[in-house]
């Protein structure tokens, strides 16, 4: 049995599936010892314990060094030989289990105070709106009064508009009766003055 440590570095190569992507592997060649974990670095590493058979620990090394998931963006791979303990590929996967199973349950509580935040947006919204409703309802009222207010007073404008016409009309005749009377009483005067001048010739 031969035990290696890996170590692969990349500009990205945490959270793109790395450790599942090696598990399925391993399992896959038999490996019976293995961990994988992110190392926070300069540069983002993980790091690979494998442990078993030469000639299957040898072949999972060199997949190692030219497989990775899609979205990783892997730079380098070096190996060097590793005398501690490693594992069980079992409970690597038992702790690879739980830990993504805790990352689910993060991501679903974070989820939930999202989706009461996004509630109590739209509550204030829904608040919103009803104010503005309430607004619009009485500016509403507001343009109704003010037509029938302004409706009222065009009726009295025309209204007035109508006597003062009637005062104007009744000025004009009784104007025209005084000139009548006026013109006859010198017309009048005129023939008085001519029958005396007749009679004082």
């Amino acid at each position: 049995m031969i035990k290696k440590k890996i170590i692969i570095k990349g500009q990205k190569v945490h959270d793109v599936g790395y450790r599942l992507f090696l598990l399925d592997e391993a399992e896959s060649r038999l490996i019976p010892f293995l961990s994988v974990k992110n190392i926070r670095a300069v540069m983002q590493e993980v790091e690979v314990l494998a442990g078993g058979e030469e000639d299957r620990v040898e072949r999972f090394i060199e997949f190692v060094k030219t497989n990775f998931p899609d979205d990783a963006e892997m730079d380098s791979v070096s190996v060097d030989d590793y005398e501690g303990d490693i594992r069980t590929i079992e409970s690597f996967s038992r702790s690879f289990s739980i830990s993504q199973l805790s990352k689910i349950a993060r991501t679903g509580i974070a989820m939930l105070k999202l989706q009461s935040n996004m509630n109590n947006v739209q509550n204030n919204m829904s608040n919103v709106q009803s104010n503005m409703n309430d607004v619009q309802s009485s500016m509403n009222e507001n343009l109704k009064e003010f037509r029938k207010e302004t409706g009222e007073n065009f009726q009295l404008l025309h209204s007035d508009n109508l006597k003062l016409q009637e005062i104007m009309v009744k000025h004009d005749i009784e104007t025209k009766e005084l000139f009548g009377v006026i013109n006859r009483e010198i017309s009048g005067i005129k023939e008085r003055l001519v029958h005396l001048e007749s009679a004082g010739a």
